[in-house]
C-alpha cells in the first residue's frame, strides 16, 4: 500500500520521511560538491562542466525541496483536520508572541520618546535661559 502512495504522503511512514530527507540532503551535497572539489583542487575549473552540472542539479534540488515542502504541508493539513483545537491553540500562541514583540517595541518607542522629550525640554529651557541673559545684558 505504501508503494502506491506518492513520495511525501503523510501516511507513508518513517521510511518515506527518511528517504525524502536523504534525497534532499544528497541533492544539496551534490549541488555544492563541484564547488567544494574546485576549492580543494585549485587548478582552473571548466566553466562548461560547472554549467552542465548546475543545469542538472539545481532542478533536482528544487524538486526535492518541493517534495519536502509538500510532505510538511500535507502533515499540517492532516494535523489541522484531526485536531482543530491544537491548530487554534498554535495560532493563539503565535498571536500572543506577536503581541509581546509589539508591546516590547512600543515600550522601546515610549522610552526613546521620553528621552527626546527630556532633551527637547532641556534644550528649550537652555534657550530660554540664554534669551533671558541676553535680554538682561541688553537692558544693562
Amino acid at each position: 500500500m505504501a508503494a502506491s502512495q506518492p513520495t511525501g504522503a503523510p501516511n507513508s511512514g518513517q521510511a518515506t520521511e527518511q528517504n525524502l530527507y536523504e534525497e534532499f540532503h544528497r541533492s544539496f551535497v551534490d549541488l555544492f560538491g563541484p564547488l567544494r572539489f574546485d576549492f580543494e583542487n585549485p587548478p582552473n575549473p571548466s566553466v562548461e562542466n560547472h554549467r552542465a552540472a548546475v543545469e542538472h542539479l539545481v532542478p533536482k534540488f528544487a524538486d526535492n525541496a518541493r517534495a519536502m515542502e509538500l510532505y510538511f504541508v500535507r502533515w499540517k493539513t492532516i494535523f489541522g483536520n484531526l485536531n482543530p483545537d491544537e491548530l487554534v491553540k498554535e495560532e493563539i500562541c503565535e498571536m500572543e508572541a506577536e503581541i509581546r514583540r509589539k508591546d516590547a517595541l512600543l515600550a522601546k518607542i515610549y522610552e526613546k520618546l521620553g528621552e527626546w522629550k527630556t532633551t527637547f525640554t532641556n534644550e528649550a529651557m537652555e534657550q530660554k535661559k540664554d534669551q533671558n541673559e541676553e535680554n538682561a545684558s541688553l537692558l544693562n
